[in-house]
């Protein structure tokens, strides 16, 4: 049953992700717009979210188990009389109502209820911890994808430094103005520019991926942030 209450608690934040991911990313996407995409649907907070609502389900059952109870029994049944009794009257049938009521349990109840209550509120601290770790976890992202972006232009900027050097280097070596040691240098720094440009790009997709997936859309890799 436990298990059952859990999944059933999952179900509507799931279909409510399902709608949020049919909408684009704004483009560009803001830290703001980043924080509120990043809400109740990610799927760490619905699994905490899960969580603290079947703590306050624990709780509150907890607490009805000293409630006043109510039980309603019945029977239907036709029996077979035998020729020679004097009453043919085949009813058999039975109703009865119970009630019951725990009248004092030395303090188990009292217990009972403030265990509830701890536990119900152990649940949701859980869920804004979990909050708490995710709004950090975008935060970072976010942020890492603008060093991304950063590193990405200064190494761009740096392989075409590095391309202009080198493609002069071998002018002048025409020239005889550079021996083939310094246009071997020229080329070999040009070769490590590109090396370093393609980790940077690497590295912007790795950071989006990221980001991505904090914002519950693993598939869907922001373009541009604002």
């Amino acid at each position: 049953m436990t298990r059952l209450l859990g999944l059933l608690l999952l179900l509507p934040p799931l279909a409510t992700a399902a709608a949020d991911s049919a909408t684009p990313l704004p483009d560009p996407l803001s830290l703001e717009q980043a924080l509120e995409l990043a809400g109740e649907a990610a799927p760490p907070l619905r699994r905490a979210a899960a969580l603290r609502d079947r703590e306050s389900a624990l709780a509150a059952r907890s607490a009805a188990d000293d409630d006043l109870e109510i039980l309603l029994q019945g029977r239907l049944r036709l029996i077979e009389t035998p020729d020679v009794a004097p009453d043919d009257d085949r009813d058999d049938h039975w109703a009865g109502l119970f009630v019951r009521k725990r009248l004092y349990d030395f303090g188990r109840s009292d217990a009972l209820d403030a265990a509830g209550r701890a536990q119900a509120e152990s649940g949701e601290w859980g869920y804004l911890e979990a909050r708490r770790a995710h709004r950090l976890l975008v935060l970072e992202s976010f942020f890492d994808v603008l060093l991304a972006d950063l590193a990405h232009a200064w190494r761009n900027e740096a392989l075409a430094i590095a391309f202009i050097r080198a493609d002069r280097s071998r002018d002048r070596r025409q020239l005889g103005q550079l021996s083939d040691l310094e246009v071997l240098e020229a080329e070999s720094a040009n070769a490590e520019a590109l090396r370093r440009f393609a980790q940077a790009e690497a590295h912007q997709r790795a950071t989006r991926q990221r980001l991505a997936s904090a914002l519950g859309r693993p598939h869907e890799l922001p373009a541009n942030l604002a």
